[in-house]
């Protein structure tokens, strides 16, 4: 098992490689690559996983005349991942806080001579390709979430995290009596700021918009087209009685969405 105390410089959480199978100039292969949460629970597990990067850049990024320690990788493949999504002690979904910087604990008095300041650690993951992911859990609500074909890319410096994903497909299980299909592109700055552009269908039931937590306030921001009130008796009360088709657009906004979650 190799663990990479590297990353303990830029994030919270850790890195676990259980083997490299192939390491050249060009790129590396690795073997049941874990990443845990700053609680040291698993939040991702990728069986294989293959990279592409000039080995010999990065590594001179680290020479002590360099001013930042960069990794950055040209190209990841991954043909499955499992994700477990959980609450941490203080109620945030760890996965979120596993790639934050790390906290700085504050020295209670001045050191007595000066240090050199610590160089920042960049890690660019430019092109990020995922066959499938399988994310399982408890948000407050279970989680059952199937996706395929994921495209993205992620960065991790100093002043923060950004994840950012083409469309692709997912099925969200576990809500309704069927699961709910759906193509999804997301997008991640914080703990506190994510959104995603979402187009949506429950049986006969369409939707489009966009979903936004937006500090401890989730927005939200969905159209639906001209649609057979059949399809909407899911979600309303059996004493509803819907005669016309209904269109019309969902606007809502407010913490209750974060709390009723919890």
């Amino acid at each position: 098992m190799m663990h990479l105390p590297v990353t303990r410089r830029s994030i919270r959480g850790s890195i676990e490689i259980d083997q490299i199978s192939r390491l050249h100039l060009g790129g590396f292969e690795a073997l049941d690559v874990t990443i845990r949460d700053p609680e040291g629970e698993v939040v991702l597990f990728a069986p294989r996983l293959r990279a592409r990067a000039n080995l010999t850049t990065i590594a001179l990024s680290f020479m002590p005349w360099s001013d930042r320690a960069q990794v950055p990788i040209s190209w990841v493949r991954a043909e499955q991942i499992d994700v477990t999504l959980r609450k941490d002690t203080d109620g945030t979904i760890s996965l979120g806080t596993t790639f934050l910087a790390p906290l700085r604990a504050v020295p209670p008095t001045p050191a007595p001579t000066p240090s050199a300041a610590a160089r920042p650690l960049i890690v660019d993951l430019q092109s990020i390709e995922i066959g499938t992911i399988v994310a399982n859990g408890n948000v407050g609500i279970p989680v059952d979430w199937r996706t395929r074909t994921v495209h993205g890319s992620v960065r991790i410096a100093p002043e923060g995290v950004q994840i950012d994903t083409r469309a692709f497909p997912i099925a969200f299980g576990k809500v309704l009596q069927e699961p709910i299909v759906a193509t999804v592109d997301y997008h991640f700055r914080s703990p506190s700021l994510m959104w995603a552009d979402v187009m949506a269908t429950y049986r006969d039931l369409s939707s489009s918009g966009r979903v936004q937590l937006k500090g401890t306030e989730m927005l939200i921001d969905l159209s639906i087209p001209q649609t057979d009130p059949r399809a909407l008796a899911p979600f309303v009360p059996e004493s509803v009685e819907l005669a016309d088709a209904f269109e019309g657009r969902i606007e809502a906004h407010g913490v209750d969405a974060i709390e009723n979650a919890g």
